[in-house]
């Protein structure tokens, strides 16, 4: 089984160290967005982290990374993996829709809509990261 690592290293103190304690537990991979809250903020240090792993870990950037960053963080990382939301929104087929009432009680939050997988973006995003 393949096991990555999760986030928290984002919250540690020294990433050169915490890298090489991630990868002193046997972990795949470190999902990580570089220590910032989103990946595209934290090119520098991706980087760094990436030549450190060497072939060691899987740096995987995540957080933040969409269909109009990825490519430039492909580029700018060398990162081969990334982890992302690819969804969008879609309307409930529901017929009968009650009004001024949000069954977690939170207004703006549709209840008649879904997130389901965007098989379009992914797949573009697939393409045109193949070209880099």
């Amino acid at each position: 089984m393949s096991a990555t690592f999760h986030r928290a290293f984002d919250m540690c103190n020294d990433p050169s160290r915490g890298l090489e304690d991630v990868i002193a537990t046997g972990a795949d991979r470190l999902l990580t967005s570089g220590q910032k809250n989103r990946a595209d903020e934290s090119i520098d240090l991706l980087n760094q982290l990436i030549r450190q792993a060497g072939k060691r870990i899987t740096i995987m950037p995540g957080s933040g990374i969409n269909k109009s960053n990825i490519e430039h963080i492909a580029r700018s990382t060398g990162a081969k993996e990334f982890h992302l939301t690819g969804r969008k929104v879609i309307e409930s087929e529901m017929i009968f829709r009650r009004q001024n009432i949000s069954m977690g009680g939170i207004s703006g939050i549709s209840e008649f809509s879904r997130k389901v997988v965007d098989t379009d973006m992914i797949r573009s995003i697939i393409n045109n990261l193949k070209l880099i």
